[in-house]
């Protein structure tokens, strides 16, 4: 299984890791530019966990709900069923 995206990982030790590679391999640390460009992408990894995580959730109550509304409609096509049934006895 290969490794997900940095961008979507929240791991910090990963974050640290993948940032001394890049100092490593030549890439200043004091340099603004990289700095923003950086944290933005850690800011923004958050961001779309978290965007990620709700859009599931509401997924997930959707289907929920879906399925509620099947079992009442189910419920009171039978309770109809069955009133109708008693009156004509």
């Amino acid at each position: 299984m290969s490794e997900k995206p940095l961008t979507e990982d929240m791991n910090a030790e990963r974050w640290v890791k993948k940032f001394i590679d890049r100092i490593d391999k030549g890439c200043d640390p004091r340099d603004f530019g990289v700095m923003i460009g950086w944290f933005a992408n850690a800011i923004m990894c958050g961001h779309d966990n978290a965007r990620w995580e709700a859009e599931k959730e509401i997924q997930e109550l959707k289907e929920k709900l879906i399925k509620a509304r099947s079992l009442q409609k189910k419920k009171e096509f039978n309770s109809r069923f069955y009133v109708h049934d008693v009156h004509d006895f």
